[in-house]
C-alpha cells in the first residue's frame, strides 16, 4: 500500500500534506471519531492505525519536510 500512494506531493489531501502546507502541527487523536477530516484519514486507517501527529519542519518560517507519529490505539 506504501509504494501506492509515495512519494506524493504536499497539498491538503492527506494529514501530513496538510501539516506541511499549513505550516502548523496537525493531530487527529482518533482516525475513528466522526469528527475526524475523513479524507485525510483513509491512507493512516489503511495501514491499522487509530491516532496520528504531523509536525512540519521549519526552516525559517517555511516548511522543507514533516514528521510524522502513528499509534495503533487512540
Amino acid at each position: 500500500m506504501i509504494r501506492e500512494i509515495y512519494p506524493r506531493p504536499a497539498d491538503t489531501t492527506s494529514l501530513l500534506g496538510r501539516a506541511v502546507v499549513e505550516a502548523r502541527v496537525v493531530h487527529v487523536p482518533d482516525i475513528e471519531d466522526p469528527a475526524a477530516p475523513l479524507s485525510q484519514t483513509s491512507v493512516p486507517k489503511g495501514l491499522g492505525f487509530r491516532s496520528q501527529l504531523s509536525v512540519p519542519i521549519l526552516l525559517g518560517g517555511r516548511p522543507i519536510g514533516c514528521s510524522r507519529s502513528a499509534a495503533m490505539r487512540p
